[in-house]
């Protein structure tokens, strides 16, 4: 089970870094104004990616440690007006999220055992968690590369105009 654990989480890593390159060309792209329920939206999302890494922290850590990790994102992630957004503070702000989630997971990967605490979410499990999270980092860099204005292949790690970060 622990491998599976290595390789899910793994996975989650790469979304997350893959997230994060399209992340930073957005956020040093034009400061074009996003519409209130797209960044509603993206601020959401951003939101969302980084409590990926909070649970998952949990289940290695405890309650304790995803509700500290939690109330500090919450905290990190304040977000831009809604009135007045930018595709580049939306960028930014996905950058941070998506480097938060990607170093938890670093972090969980750098550690000698993977066993579940004692005191921690058990449900809906590892495997499950880190499926949806990377499914959800796809649809999210793909609504930052829309709000962006970015061409290129959504997903697979792809900058705009289609080049490989790697």
């Amino acid at each position: 089970m622990e491998s599976a654990d290595r390789a899910s989480l793994a996975r989650v890593q790469g979304a997350a870094w893959a997230l994060y390159g399209v992340a930073a060309v957005v956020a040093t792209g034009p400061a074009s104004p996003v519409a209130r329920f797209e960044a509603q939206t993206l601020v959401k999302a951003a939101r969302d990616v980084a409590h990926h890494g909070a649970q998952l922290t949990g289940y290695f850590e405890g309650f304790a440690a995803r509700a500290r990790m939690g109330a500090w994102l919450d905290e990190v992630l304040a977000g831009p007006s809604l009135d007045r957004a930018t595709a580049r503070q939306l960028g930014e702000l996905h950058r941070v999220a998506s480097q938060a989630l990607a170093e938890a997971c670093g972090d969980l990967l750098a550690r000698p055992s993977l066993e579940l605490a004692v005191e921690g979410p058990k449900r809906p499990g590892v495997a499950r968690t880190c499926a949806w999270a990377v499914e959800h980092l796809g649809t999210v860099e793909g609504m930052l590369r829309t709000v962006g204005g970015m061409l290129g292949t959504v997903g697979g790690g792809r900058l705009a105009g289609g080049g490989d970060p790697s």
